[in-house]
């Protein structure tokens, strides 16, 4: 309201001041109109609003006016502040008094007045208090300036006056009333309000309007006459003012104020003369002569020569006693007048806070009750609108990938509308799956394929195809309108910006989480990949791992969702050289990378660990986090495993690697594998020949002796003058992003990388990996050329070969086009031969002596310090850990630099080793340590030295004999406390469906015995026996591959029943729980994956069905009712695409894939996750009757007809070697490097015992053949008296089992140095 005020308009009828006329008189008078409606109605809050005459009440009166300077100060106003200050000061007077005509004080000024006002005082000071601070506030207004011509009106003198003469202040005492000459000066000196009014008067008097000078001089005479001068200071003060007064207007003889003047200085005078000795000081003034001509002459007096006398008068007595009467009298009211206003201004100001609190405490109960509810309705509805707008996208787009999915089987060569002319040519990138063995070594389909024909032609700077430009244009059209549509089905009905809409929708990935989940961990982070870095949010329940993207173009694209109890281990990361990262690895041997804020690391880590999750069984799991990679390596005893050869070579790097944080997810931190041969060029490679290996000792910058003193004349002549880089050997480094690029450049998605590394070109031919002789020459010509290998060179054949045909141009010199890469001559141009040789140098006695001298430059003692200088190992600065302290550099454009160098040049690895690094042990030291524990040995590292058990499981009578068909030591057999030390489970089905649950232990201690079995007493006698209760197919075959039994050692599944159901033994309850029929007829074979958790089946109706087995329910398996018993296995997807009997079937959960054989003589591979059909292999037409598969990349097909073949092939459909066998095969095992036949023949023989039996009889003889896998030749072939059902090897393969036609269990184990015999001779 003040504000509208100040930029009002004044009245017109006042003329005081110039008001611009607004340019429409109807708007001017609108705002004259609301102008002074505003001060009338400030009026009357200021005089009826506030009740009460106290200090209090004036207080808050004083207020308004504060309030209005107080906005002058930050605000202009339209009118003067003056102006409107004035006004107020006007109205309040005329209120005041018509409330003292209502009252009756006030009806003229006659002889009554007095009496009338004498009564009301009796009654109330109400209003005597009102005049009196009214007219203390009328006189600060006036005394604010000496120009008081605008802040006087005549509305103002018709205000002022009527109070004066109100309060008695100038009434002539001369009736002689005592009671009215009190109320008019309680004491001798003037009241407060007295000199106020005088004040007041005095102003008056000095305005240049002759029409306000008269009445205040009549009203000083009345006051004069009423009352006696108190003093020479006030005598002094009176003449002094009058004087000031007379003085400014003595040249102007013609002006009126003489009138009114001369007859009050005559009075003062008369008064004054002998308080101030005039008649001493100036006995010559006129006006104290009673003469007619007395104001004449007192004006010539003033005027005349001798007027230096009145002056000097003046000058000299006067003045000082004036201003000594104001200093004591005047200014204590002024000072008291501006504490006053000081004290108005601070309630003003405590008042205002007052409502700005009590303003805010009322917008925080709005927000509260009004705001924050709607607020919170339209969050919940926009969460809503979100949830299932991205329900509806992840929907689309599952059923876009099913349909994809399923149009492979359909489409694809098992498919029903398979049409060969219109097949397509498929196109495959390397899958993230890695294997036991930290080997990713699968391929999948590349959807997006792309031929990066734009590529090559800008590497050979020809331009970009004008229709390859086109299509690209309108690919990213497409994506654009796709990534539109989406962002409208999102925003549909909302109004909110980018930044709201990415919270609501972090928020809404919660309400993704299914019903009944407690969060545990959500936090932002960013996954890492090989390809990408998303960043995202993760959170983890007590049921489930997430991670949602939240990068609104890829639209959910990198989400994922695994179950909490998947997760086995995790291991601390770097990324960019900090300790940020968290590498989470899982039951199905995926990993992923996940970097999150340095601070929240450690909290994250530690809140996992404390779940104590029972999967968590890695070697890393259970190491405290503060414990650093070299103290992890030492815990781990994995030095000591490798120096005892109970890990191969490889596994043993992979494992450093992992400690050293090294990663796959990484390309900056891939992991490091040596150069391990130098001999490229001969058509015969011996792995014996220490001549053809490197020198481990020392960097492969250095393999050529000549470079070393340049190296060194390098490092010592290097010298920073500005002393942030630090000294080096070479500039670049042996793993970098760059690297891995260089080595898998025909493979995707490295392709793509790559490319994007050479801003959207190839790198000329000439540059890149094409030839093993070449870039060994390479290292041997410059100390630059540092490159190592990395894994895939020692298991991954396809990174050689150009499948997906890119153009990598021409080499410069030779012209030649650029394909696959020219191998060594005794690869045999055969990249399978290369991996398989390479791999079996990488493990061969020499790099087993030499290994530990290349681990203490990249991981050990050499890595750094003297010994890394000593050792010409030392790298740029800014790839060591803890070199560079990112988060530190204040300066963005330095820390940007450092980033990039650090994710260009390399990253060196943890240090694990600060002292050099043990030697491997021979194979003769290695196996007298372990026979030194009581261990048993490999039996592939032992072949010569075999020895042959028999154990009875069943009575040799014919009557109780029942063959064993079936072995199986589980290998997560659940221990209590209680039962530590008591053997394992071996679980035993004979060919009747009888199941043996014996003890089984790979040592004794004692020197006769090899192992510890104890037999289960239930299958001595046919009555105790446990029998599987539902009868098998009459027709069928009983062999292993129907039967299969849980980790756990709890269940037994097994099919080939008459009802074509799938059977669940519970090996506690010792009875059957559970039968489920999906097949439509008899399941002839099963099995299960490495972690338990899914079992597929085969069945005769040409169908392969996947089972999902909860964990959590056969842990509980005690407590499972018969009625609930099928809970926790269910079938999760079918298999199709054989025409005939499923015969065989294998899986591999780690690699996302199953393998199914037919007598129909293929061999399809489907996924296990979704059942998606990947390939068919045709091995040769022949019924194939079984198949294994490797824990590496090989699987081995075993078929039958007239002849029996083995077909070996890769796991990506790669044929590598075919053997034919003369002989019928049992059963086999495929391990790493070998496979283990069971073979059966049956020869004529004469009669050897008439007496026993008179007919003629047959001598059965059984064979077990070891063959290496990748030659298939044989390497040991031992023979047996009897016929083999089975085979199994134990954990490590320590002992292979076999069960026997007699009922036997024939054991198989290393023979110990000590009582090594022949074990031929013994059979």
């Amino acid at each position: 309201m003040l504000i509208c005020l100040g930029i009002g308009v004044a009245s017109t009828e006042d003329t005081s001041f110039f008001v611009p006329s607004p340019t429409n008189p109807e708007d001017g008078g609108l705002l004259e109109e609301l102008c002074e409606t505003l001060i009338l109605t400030i009026v009357m809050v200021l005089w009826k609003g506030i009740v009460g005459s106290d200090d209090e009440a004036w207080t808050s009166r004083g207020q308004i006016f504060s309030a209005l300077r107080y906005l002058h100060r930050d605000h202009e106003f339209y009118l003067p502040l003056v102006y409107i200050e004035r006004r107020i000061l006007e109205l309040c007077m005329e209120t005041c008094l018509n409330d003292l005509k209502i009252n009756g004080a006030y009806h003229g000024y006659d002889h009554l007045y007095r009496r009338r006002m004498s009564d009301i005082r009796k009654t109330t000071s109400t209003y005597e208090n009102n005049c009196r601070e009214l007219i203390k506030i009328v006189d600060d207004f006036i005394s604010q300036t000496t120009e008081i011509n605008e802040r006087i009106t005549d509305n103002f003198i018709n205000g002022i006056l009527p109070i004066l003469d109100t309060m008695l202040i100038f009434e002539e005492n001369g009736t002689g009333d005592q009671t009215v000459a009190t109320l008019v000066s309680h004491n001798e000196h003037w009241t407060e309000t007295s000199l106020t009014g005088l004040n007041i008067l005095l102003n008056l008097l000095a305005h240049p309007n002759v029409l306000f000078c008269g009445p205040a001089s009549v009203r000083i005479h009345s006051l004069l006459h009423s009352r006696p001068l108190n003093g020479r200071e006030e005598a002094a003060y009176l003449l002094s003012n009058v004087n000031k007064i007379f003085s400014s207007i003595a040249q102007n003889e013609d002006c009126e104020h003489f009138t009114y003047l001369l007859p009050l200085m005559k009075t003062i005078i008369d008064k004054s003369y002998e308080i101030l000795q005039m008649n001493v000081q100036i006995p010559n003034v006129p006006l104290h002569k009673a003469t007619s001509t007395a104001l004449d002459d007192f004006r010539r007096y003033c005027s005349s020569p001798d007027s230096q006398e009145w002056q000097m008068f003046i000058q000299r007595h006067i003045e000082p006693l004036a201003e000594h009467y104001r200093s004591m009298s005047i200014r204590p009211f002024h000072m008291n007048m501006k504490i006053w206003w000081n004290n108005c201004h601070e309630m003003m100001m405590i008042g205002i806070h007052k409502r700005n609190r009590q303003i805010g405490e009322e917008k925080l109960k709005f927000q509260s009750h009004i705001v924050q509810q709607w607020s919170i309705r339209r969050r919940n509805e926009q969460q809503r609108n979100l949830k299932l707008a991205k329900q509806r996208r992840i929907h689309q787009t599952h059923v876009e990938q099913e349909w994809k999915d399923r149009g492979k089987y359909i489409h694809g060569e098992r498919g029903p509308w398979w049409n060969e002319n219109d097949s397509k040519e498929h196109h495959w990138m390397l899958s993230d799956r890695e294997n036991i063995h930290r080997m990713r070594c699968k391929l999948i389909e590349n959807n997006d394929f792309n031929t990066h024909e734009e590529a090559s032609r800008l590497r050979d700077n020809l331009g970009i195809d004008s229709i390859a430009e086109s299509r690209k244009s309108l690919l990213e059209e497409s994506l654009k309108n796709k990534n539109l549509s989406i962002q409208q089905e999102i925003l549909y009905g909302n109004s909110m910006d980018e930044q709201e809409l990415l919270a609501v929708s972090n928020e809404t990935q919660s309400l993704l989480l299914e019903e009944k989940e407690k969060m545990i961990i959500g936090t932002p982070c960013s996954l890492i990949t090989s390809t990408f870095v998303t960043e995202g949010k993760l959170e983890i329940t007590n049921r489930y791992i997430y991670f949602f993207d939240s990068t609104p173009q890829k639209a959910c694209q990198n989400d994922f969702k695994y179950p909490l109890s998947w997760l086995q281990d995790v291991q601390l990361r770097r990324y960019n050289l900090r300790p940020s990262a968290l590498e989470f690895f899982l039951l199905n041997q995926t990993n992923f990378l996940v970097n999150f804020d340095k601070k929240l690391r450690r909290q994250i880590y530690q809140k996992i660990m404390s779940l104590k999750l029972p999967g968590m069984k890695s070697v890393f799991s259970n190491l405290s986090m503060s414990m650093t990679p070299q103290g992890i390596l030492k815990e781990s005893k994995l030095t000591e495993k490798w120096v005892t050869r109970e890990i191969s070579n490889f596994d043993y790097l992979m494992m450093l690697n992992a400690i050293a944080g090294r990663t796959f997810n990484d390309l900056n931190q891939y992991p490091i594998f040596p150069w391990i041969l130098k001999d490229y060029t001969s058509d015969v490679l011996n792995i014996n020949d220490p001549n053809i290996f490197r020198d481990f000792s020392k960097p492969i910058g250095i393999q050529n002796p000549k470079h070393i003193e340049d190296v060194r004349l390098k490092y010592e002549s290097f010298d920073d003058p500005t002393g942030l880089m630090k000294k080096f050997h070479y500039g670049t480094h042996y793993s970098n992003a760059a690297s891995v690029m260089h080595y898998l450049i025909r493979m995707e998605p490295f392709t793509t990388l790559h490319i994007q590394l050479q801003s959207g070109k190839f790198d000329i031919a000439d540059r890149q990996f094409h030839s093993f002789q070449s870039a060994w020459l390479n290292i041997m010509d410059s100390p630059n050329e540092v490159k190592e290998l990395i894994p895939e060179f020692f298991y991954l054949s396809e990174f050689l070969v150009n499948s997906n045909k890119f153009d990598l141009g021409k080499l410069q010199i030779s012209n030649q086009i650029l394909n696959d890469v020219q191998l060594p001559p005794w690869a045999h141009n055969s990249p399978e031969e290369f991996i398989h040789t390479h791999r079996l140098a990488l493990e061969s006695d020499y790099v087993s002596t030499h290994l530990h001298e290349w681990i203490d430059l990249i991981f050990g003692y050499k890595q750094t310090g003297q010994a890394a200088i000593d050792a010409v190992n030392v790298f740029m600065y800014c790839s060591y850990e803890k070199a560079v302290d990112v988060d530190a550099i204040e300066d963005p454009v330095t820390r940007e630099a450092i980033e990039g160098m650090i994710q260009n040049f390399g990253q060196i690895p943890s240090q694990l080793l600060t002292e050099p690094h043990p030697r491997r042990q021979t194979h003769e030291q290695a196996a007298f340590e372990i026979e030194s524990q009581g261990r048993a040995l490999n039996v592939f590292q032992n072949l010569t030295h075999i020895r042959a058990f028999f154990v009875e499981i069943t009575p040799e009578n014919d009557k109780l004999c029942d063959p064993i068909t079936f072995i199986s030591i589980p290998k997560n057999q659940v221990r209590s406390f209680m039962q530590q030390g008591i053997p394992d489970t071996l679980v035993t089905v004979s060919v009747s469906g009888a199941v043996g649950n014996n003890g089984w232990q790979p040592y004794d201690k004692s020197l006769s015995n090899f192992f510890t079995f104890e037999r289960d007493p239930t299958l001595q006698t046919e009555r105790n026996r446990h029998i599987i209760a539902a009868p098998f197919f009459p027709s069928l075959e009983i062999n292993s591959r129907l039967f299969a039994v849980s980790h756990d050692a709890q269940f037994v599944f097994s099919g080939g029943h008459w009802d074509w159901s799938l059977r669940v033994y519970s090996l506690i309850k010792s009875k059957m729980i559970s039968s489920l029929i999906h097949h439509s007829d008899i399941i002839t074979c099963l099995t299960l994956d490495s972690t338990g958790s899914i079992l597929v089946t085969g069945s005769r109706d040409t169908t392969c069905v996947v089972w999902n087995i909860s964990s959590n329910d056969s842990r509980n398996s005690n407590n499972i009712n018969d009625q609930e018993s099928s809970s926790f296995i269910s079938p999760a997807v079918t298999l199709y695409g054989h025409t005939s009997t499923i015969t065989c079937v294998h899986v591999s959960t780690e690699l996302d894939l199953v393998v199914s054989g037919s007598l129909d003589g293929t061999c399809n591979m489907h996924t296990v996750e979704h059942g998606v059909y990947v390939r068919t292999l045709r091995p040769i037409g022949d019924p194939i009757i079984n198949i294994q598969l490797s824990t590496e990349r090989h699987i081995l097909i075993q078929t039958e007809k007239d002849d029996t073949n083995l077909f070996l092939y890769s796991i990506n459909g790669g044929f590598i070697r075919k053997r034919k066998l003369d002989y019928h095969v049992i059963d086999m095992i495929l391990s790493e490097k070998h496979i283990v036949l069971a073979v059966n023949h049956v020869t004529s023989s004469p009669q050897t015992n008439q007496k026993l039996n008179k007919k003629s009889a047959s001598v059965v003889a059984a064979r077990i053949i070891i063959k290496d896998m990748f030659e298939m030749k044989t390497i040991q072939t031992i023979r047996l008296h009897t016929h083999i059902n089975c085979l199994y090897f134990t954990k490590d393969f320590s002992h292979l089992l076999a069960g026997v036609k007699d009922g036997k269990l024939i054991v198989l184990t290393a023979e110990k140095k000590a009582l090594a015999r022949n074990v031929i001779k013994n059979l």
